[in-house]
């Protein structure tokens, strides 16, 4: 068997990555839907218990962490129907509504100082239309922006800026993007 996924060993070191994650991990994006994926019934404790105390408040901050939370709020409904993530779910979403840039993206947090930014742009874009599958209303207008927004980048690239698909700052060589076009090489 080239691939023995189902054998003692590999369960073993499945076992013990969620054992470490659940000892030693830190408040980081991937924590709580790395545990929620892997089945173990006291990692899912651990992670009802981190969500159930997520803020509510509509003040969000970092867009970079909010949108990440909002995601492991929603995927954690979703699997448990657990109503008591709800308020933190409405709080992250009203809070991202108000964080939206004029174009249809988001940037580190507020609008103003920064530019719209892909990472935590397409998080807070995929955290809200998790919310919406929760049952949660999202500003209509708000999903509008973000839809027109990210549209122009299909087939191309998560937007670096408020810019036509192919434009990037990067493109003069050196950098990320060259001529639009996701660089291969090192960098």
């Amino acid at each position: 068997e080239d691939h023995p996924y189902d054998c003692e060993r590999a369960r073993q070191i499945a076992a013990d990555a969620v054992a470490y994650v659940m000892k030693e991990g830190d408040d980081t994006f991937w924590m709580d839907l790395f545990l929620m994926g892997c089945g173990d019934e006291q990692a899912l404790a651990l992670v009802r218990d981190r969500l159930r105390k997520a803020s509510t408040d509509e003040t969000v901050g970092s867009n970079w962490g909010a949108g990440y939370k909002l995601i492991s709020l929603c995927e954690y409904y979703l699997l448990t129907g657990d109503d008591e993530v709800l308020a933190a779910i409405r709080g992250h979403v009203r809070g991202l509504e108000k964080n939206q840039m004029s174009c249809g993206g988001w940037s580190h947090g507020a609008p103003g100082g920064y530019g719209v930014m892909n990472n935590p742009g397409q998080t807070c874009f995929i955290g809200l239309v998790l919310a919406g599958e929760c049952g949660v209303k999202v500003d209509p207008d708000v999903l509008a922006r973000a839809v027109k927004f990210t549209g122009r980048f299909i087939g191309s690239y998560g937007a670096y800026g408020d810019h036509a698909p192919g434009v990037s700052r990067y493109s003069t060589g050196g950098g990320m993007f060259e001529n639009g076009q996701v660089c291969t090489r090192a960098i």
